[in-house]
């Protein structure tokens, strides 16, 4: 398969301090427990080097293989993926579907992911922008 119809999941982390009133002691940020991190996540169809630069994770679906992870380097797919697949299953099911036309059944980490749907290049999924990131 083409990596440009390869689905992949890319995630951004932006770190936040627990108590804003607090970041004016010296050393607060440097203490991991006064941190909070916004993760936020997307799903798209091909992958270009923006994604690869602007995420700290970046997983092949498809393929079952990371493409890039600086957040918690010690995590294998298999460990990104089920947290992926907990904390945003519905997101991922819906993404897959509306991006391959696969519908994906309650054992999310078992689907193979391949297309069963020809997409013309240049078009998009109904409800989808061209990144392949839902306009809703």
């Amino acid at each position: 398969m083409p990596k440009d119809q390869h689905i992949y999941i890319l995630a951004k982390y932006i770190a936040r301090p627990l108590d804003p009133r607090q970041t004016s002691k010296p050393g607060y940020m440097k203490n991991p427990e006064n941190i909070h991190y916004d993760e936020h996540v997307a799903l798209t169809k091909g992958l270009k080097s923006k994604h690869r630069a602007d995420n700290h994770v970046v997983l092949d679906i498809t393929e079952q293989t990371v493409i890039k992870n600086t957040f918690n380097a010690n995590r294998n797919f298999n460990e990104i993926f089920e947290h992926f697949t907990k904390n945003y299953e519905s997101y991922i099911k819906n993404g897959v579907q509306e991006l391959t036309g696969i519908k994906i059944d309650t054992n999310i980490e078992n689907t193979p992911i391949e297309p069963t749907v020809n997409d013309p290049v240049g078009t998009a999924p109904s409800g989808m922008t061209s990144s392949g990131i839902s306009s809703n």
